[in-house]
């Protein structure tokens, strides 16, 4: 008995030193906590973790306000440095942003009085994951010698494009303005706007639900990134098992599986192996079976063009596609349904925008046709978009 009591304390002891060394090493590099489960840590250590890690955290955003209804809109402080969360990145020491928060290599064009064209998007206009020099806008300055000026902030839609704009660079009066339309998540932007300014809450978010894990919601996992670390890698651990089953078994929106290869003729990659933008597929399926309608955009791209009239400028609105339709012929999804369900979402959207123009008066061009050729002449070799991200 007395010799079981020694074994079981000099365990105890053993596992309190391995915990309490793996303690002091995240907290000295909390780098090495991957950010696929610091979603999950507990949300008062997640943000401490995030702010020694440089990303964007709620007590250093910013409100804009609004004319229009929608969501709360935050935007990045004034030449903040804002790391990516993205595992795909050129840019791991992100430059510092502009004046008014946004990411511009020439910062001067902050302070400007005027400006030639603005930009207006959300990740695929920001510099994600790229130095801001690399992103469209800063290239299409350079190839005209135009000023162009950066408005991207990821995470928006074409609402809460127009609100930038009225507030950063009408009074700049650009001569043209791009709308940057992404076919991933800006019908996910526009059933949020429309559901708050309806007093319906964020349905967007509602359906995403509250990644914190469970098992850190007490007062360990409010004190120990070792705890953190733990116990959500081994509900990760436990959801990557016996995902597949439940997939197969009901398919509820949560147990998406929204990975995907592209069999390119240099071999095959995997394509956003953490399944990651799962609301992706939900937004698709409720649009093909007619739960949501394009016709959420409308009112967007009425306001687009009222304030091409009353600002004097050309609208263009540019059509950005997914990696998987840029590469339509290559993809090959994980979960069957979504070899003819992405394809069907994607032709919905991009009928609707080229219908528009006619509709509302605005320019527009589809890139998709563009990439795929690229892509086809290439071979997909160099890849044009990020795997992870």
């Amino acid at each position: 008995m007395a010799r079981a009591l020694r074994r079981l304390v000099s365990l105890l002891a053993v596992a309190a030193i391995t915990l309490g060394g793996f303690e002091v090493m995240l907290r000295a590099m909390p780098e090495l906590v991957p950010l696929s489960l610091l979603v999950r840590f507990e949300k008062g250590v997640r943000v401490e973790i995030a702010k020694a890690r440089n990303f964007a955290t709620g007590d250093v955003m910013r409100d804009l306000p609004r004319d229009d209804g929608g969501p709360p809109l935050r935007l990045y402080p004034p030449f903040a440095r804002i790391a990516t969360t993205q595992q795909d990145t050129e840019d791991p020491d992100p430059a510092p942003l502009d004046g008014n928060g946004f990411c511009n290599p020439d910062h001067s064009l902050a302070t400007a009085e005027r400006i030639d064209v603005a930009a207006i998007g959300d990740s695929f206009t920001y510099c994600t994951a790229v130095p801001p020099a690399n992103m469209w806008p800063a290239q299409l300055g350079a190839m005209t010698g135009l000023s162009v000026y950066n408005l991207g902030r990821p995470g928006t839609g074409l609402y809460e494009y127009l609100q930038m704009f009225k507030v950063f660079l009408a009074p700049k009066s650009p001569r043209l303005v791009i709308m940057n339309v992404y076919e991933g998540n800006d019908l996910r932007d526009a059933i949020r706007y429309h559901a708050h300014a309806a007093g319906q809450g964020d349905r967007a978010d509602e359906q995403a639900g509250d990644r914190e894990a469970r098992s850190v919601r007490n007062a360990l996992g409010r004190a120990s990134y070792a705890y953190n670390l733990a116990a959500t890698g081994i509900v990760a651990l436990r959801e990557a098992l016996f995902a597949e089953r439940r997939v197969r078994r009901d398919r509820p929106e949560k147990d998406v599986d929204f990975r995907y290869r592209l069999e390119l003729p240099g071999g095959a990659i995997a394509f956003n192996a953490d399944n990651n933008d799962r609301d992706e597929v939900v937004f698709a399926r409720q649009l093909i079976a007619g739960e949501v309608s394009t016709a959420l955009f409308d009112k967007a791209l009425a306001d687009f063009m009222a304030l091409s009239r009353s600002n004097g400028f050309q609208a263009l609105v540019i059509y950005s596609p997914s990696a998987y339709t840029a590469y339509a012929r290559y993809v090959r999804f994980a979960d069957p349904e979504l070899q003819s369900l992405m394809p069907s979402y994607s032709e919905t959207l991009r009928r609707y925008f080229a219908e528009g123009a006619e509709r509302f008066g605005y320019r527009f061009l589809d890139l998709t046709p563009l990439l795929q050729e690229e892509i086809a002449r290439t071979g997909g070799s160099p890849l044009l978009y990020y795997p992870r991200n």
